[in-house]
C-alpha cells in the first residue's frame, strides 16, 4: 500500500485476518516500513466477516456496529461503541481489499474522505 510517499509492506495473513489499524503516519521522504502489523486505509477480511456474521466486529480493541449495509454485501456503515466515531467500509475489487472510504464524527476532529 502507498500513500503519499510512504510504502507500507503488509503481509497477507495480515490483510486476512488482522484486528488493529497500523498507526504509522504517512510522511513525505519516501519512508517504506516493513513487516507492518495492522491495516492502513482498510480493514481486514476477517473484520468484514464478522460485521457480515454478527453485525459488528472488534478493531483495536473497539467494537464497531452496522449502522446500514449498502449495495448487497459492498458497503457498510459502522459506527464505533466507545465514542460515536463513524466508518463508511466498501469493498474494493480492483484491490481485493475492504478499502476505509471515510471517517467522521471523531472526537479527536481526525475526519477524512477517500476518493
Amino acid at each position: 500500500m502507498t500513500c503519499k510517499q510512504t510504502r507500507y509492506h503488509i503481509a497477507r495473513s495480515v490483510v486476512e485476518k488482522a484486528d488493529a489499524f497500523s498507526w504509522l503516519t504517512p510522511q513525505d521522504d519516501g519512508t517504506v516500513y516493513h513487516d507492518v502489523r495492522g491495516t492502513f486505509l482498510f480493514v481486514s477480511a476477517k473484520a468484514v466477516q464478522q460485521l457480515k456474521d454478527d453485525g459488528c466486529f472488534l478493531y483495536d480493541g473497539i467494537t464497531w456496529r452496522l449502522v446500514e449495509d449498502n449495495s448487497p454485501g459492498q458497503q457498510w456503515h459502522v459506527r464505533a461503541d466507545i465514542d460515536g466515531t463513524e466508518m463508511v467500509i466498501a469493498y474494493d475489487p480492483r484491490l481485493m481489499l475492504y478499502m476505509v472510504r471515510s471517517m467522521r464524527h471523531n472526537p479527536l476532529g481526525i475526519d477524512w474522505t477517500l476518493q
